[in-house]
Parts: C-alpha cells; sequence; structure tokens
C-alpha cells in the first residue's frame, strides 16, 4: 500500500528538524499549521506488512516542493538588497548561487525558493 505523509520543517540549531505524520491525501488545504514550523512538503511510502505483522517501509518517493505558510515571505534580490544593503551575506549568497528569489521566515531564516514551493495564501493550509 502506498501511504502519504506530511512533513513539517522546524528551525534547528544547525540545520532544520522535522517531523511526520501520515495524511490521508496530499492536499495543503487540509494541514494544520504546527507551532514552531515554518512549513512542509509532502512524500510517499510503500508500505508492505511482513509474515510476522512487521512494517516495512521504502523509500521516499514523489516528495513536493516546500508548502511555507502565509506568514512566510518571498523576496527577490532587488528587495534583499533594499532589505540588507548591497553587501549583505543573505545577496552574496543569492549572487553567487543564482537565486531569483528566497523565502523569509518569521524565524529569521531565508531559504532559495526553488520550481515547486509554495507560500501558501492566508486561507490556505491551516
Amino acid at each position: 500500500m502506498i501511504r502519504h505523509y506530511a512533513e513539517y520543517y522546524h528551525p534547528g540549531i544547525i540545520v532544520s528538524e522535522t517531523s511526520l505524520v501520515e495524511v490521508p491525501e496530499r492536499n495543503p488545504a487540509l494541514i494544520a499549521q504546527k507551532q514552531g514550523s515554518y512549513g512542509f512538503r509532502f512524500f510517499d511510502r510503500k508500505v508492505v506488512i511482513a509474515d510476522e505483522g512487521e512494517e516495512l517501509s521504502g523509500a521516499r518517493k514523489n516528495v513536493s516542493g516546500m508548502y511555507y505558510w502565509p506568514d512566510c515571505d518571498i523576496m527577490d534580490i532587488e528587495a534583499a538588497r533594499a532589505w540588507k544593503g548591497g553587501d549583505s551575506i543573505l545577496v552574496r549568497n543569492m549572487e553567487c548561487n543564482g537565486y531569483d528569489k528566497v523565502v523569509n521566515t518569521p524565524f529569521g531564516q531565508s531559504f532559495p525558493l526553488r520550481d515547486g514551493d509554495v507560500v501558501l495564501p492566508v486561507s490556505g493550509g491551516r
């Protein structure tokens, strides 16, 4: 059987922490915002039941882009220059890595906005 999961992302000390919730379907409007998270992504896993009743899970498949909560905002490089100054680390990272846009979280983090990533509207994903 195929199971669907939402993987929540939370700020961590060095890298983001994650937590998983099994969901009935991959619909962002049905995912509740978890306190302390800045977004989530979906993935699927094939799960089989072994002879002894043990569940065996396969690798992640069909990993979605990130869904960021509405309190995150998108910033292009011109806005980053105006916000942080032309010689900020954020601007240099955007230029060096070819990032056109980043997503800023309420926790002070910035992540590249990649193809398939979405900042949910205020009415969605709550």
